[in-house]
């Protein structure tokens, strides 16, 4: 959710409908992973950081929460993200510890 928090994401973001308009007739006005896909990109668009993922940037920060993954979460983009975030939760409370996920909107450029 740091990440999220750093985007202004869902409190900024307005999905852009000309480009995800068919996101809004296929799920709605739920947040799902292309709407975060969409806030990365527009956002690091703005800060001219095109070339870097959110966990490069996160790194080149100093930021203690990256590093080697424990678990990859396996998800589908038009999962709702709550749900998504929800069982990352759920595994680290069976886990009893935080958990550093590879999760790919984050992870890949």
């Amino acid at each position: 959710k740091l990440a999220t928090k750093a985007l202004g994401f869902p409190e900024n973001y307005v999905r852009n409908e000309d480009k995800l308009g068919w996101v809004t007739k296929a799920f709605g006005s739920n947040f799902i992973g292309y709407d975060l896909c969409a806030a990365i990109k527009e956002f690091f668009r703005k800060e001219h950081y095109e070339k870097f993922s959110v966990t490069e940037v996160l790194q080149a920060a100093g930021h203690p929460c990256v590093g080697k993954a424990d678990a990859f979460f396996s998800h589908a983009q038009k999962e709702p993200l709550e749900i998504t975030f929800e069982c990352m939760q759920r595994y680290e409370v069976q886990r009893e510890k935080r958990i550093k996920f590879f999760l790919d909107y984050f992870c890949l450029r």
